[in-house]
């Protein structure tokens, strides 16, 4: 090719390229640069002679033979080429780009050497400093304690996106300047892939801060409740990977990505309802309050690891009160405890200071932030 993209010749250049040297003590590659690019010591218009020469009418001949035998295949597999115009733009149908491309990006990532064992440092330092941060106890304040305790989990959520997002972020620039003009795969296989490469790490991930979680701050449950406790764990990260990739996919950077994120994952915690009962929410945060996905799942995990224990009040959760002169604190507040009293009265034999702890069940507690035992599976 010489400058302005004109064929210069067209053809074989023979062994040791004897067909298109000067000299046999000439490089090819400086003559040709010589003899064709440089336009100022050029002597002949190499173009020309090449439109003229006979060369050039045997390859014209050999391209309107090719045309001919292409127009003739189409006439008669017409049906076949409409069949292929349906399938897109690629040639391989979704389902057949998915392996490929999973396979690409599982490589990726294990050869990553910082982005899956900062993912696992973060989720296991995170958990063990949560887990020995909150020993909840027994009392009402300790219930309280354990539910910020998982709230606090849902929180790292915030993190592990941020890790996706750098991740993502470049492999779809490197698809839009690569690979999305030369049609080798879909962008929506794109975005599966990076999804699902995600998922095995992010179930071996919840295995491993389950159990820290579990064992740390709620102590040993029965065998449902520790299974469907490692379930909600799994759904967490999870959760937090495909929720990360629906985000990033149509912002264009990272700035704007990291902000917009920032404020779906605060709305999502703050809208969980640890903080206020949903009674007494207004309209919009009730609305909230049912679509945040961190409320099902607060809700999951406190009543599994809280349902069921007593309540034994603190000191200064206790509510004394003295009795009239001669009657014991039992015999006095026996009309109040037959009316379903909700609390428990702690010396029923006194006679001055009766102690009495307002609430008995942990359950009641968690009933007050809108919290069920039996509503484990629906969450």
């Amino acid at each position: 090719m010489a400058r302005g993209r004109k064929v210069a010749y067209f053809g074989g250049i023979g062994g040791n390229s004897e067909t298109v040297l000067r000299a046999d003590a000439e490089n090819p590659a400086e003559y040709l640069l010589d003899a064709i690019g440089n336009t100022n010591i050029a002597k002949l218009d190499w173009p020309r002679l090449w439109h003229a020469s006979a060369g050039a009418r045997v390859v014209s001949i050999g391209l309107e033979r090719v045309v001919e035998s292409f127009s003739t295949w189409r006439q008669g597999n017409g049906s076949d080429v409409v069949q292929a115009r349906q399938r897109g733009a690629y040639s391989m149908s979704l389902l057949s780009q998915i392996p490929g491309v999973c396979v690409r990006a599982f490589q990726q990532y294990w050869r990553s050497p910082t982005h899956i064992p900062s993912k696992f440092m973060v989720g296991v330092a995170g958990l063990l400093l949560i887990g020995f941060s909150f020993q909840p106890g027994q009392s009402i304040l300790g219930v309280q304690n354990a539910i910020f305790s998982v709230l606090m989990v849902c929180a790292m959520s915030s993190s592990l996106v941020q890790q996706i997002m750098s991740k993502f972020i470049v492999q779809r620039t490197l698809y839009e300047v690569r690979e999305r003009h030369s049609n080798m795969y879909s962008w929506s296989v794109l975005i599966l892939a990076n999804m699902l490469v995600e998922i095995p790490y992010h179930v071996v991930l919840g295995v491993m801060t389950s159990a820290i979680f579990n064992y740390t701050v709620f102590g040993v449950r029965s065998s449902e409740d520790q299974g469907l406790f490692l379930l909600f764990f799994v759904y967490f990260y999870i959760l937090a990977g495909t929720f990360a990739h629906m985000v990033f996919t149509p912002l264009p950077d990272t700035t704007t990505s990291g902000r917009v994120v920032t404020i779906l994952l605060s709305m999502m915690i703050l809208f969980a309802v640890v903080f206020q009962a949903p009674i007494a929410l207004p309209g919009f945060c009730i609305f909230m309050y049912r679509v945040s996905p961190m409320t099902y799942l607060v809700g999951g995990v406190a009543v599994l690891g809280l349902s069921g224990d007593p309540i034994v009040c603190s000191h200064a959760e206790l509510a004394v009160f003295q009795p009239p002169t001669g009657e014991i604190c039992g015999a006095y507040m026996q009309p109040y405890l037959e009316q379903a009293a909700l609390g428990t009265l702690l010396s029923p034999d006194a006679t001055a200071s009766c102690p009495y702890c307002p609430l008995a069940y942990v359950d009641q507690v968690l009933a007050s932030s809108g919290m069920y035992y039996d509503e484990r599976w629906r969450n």
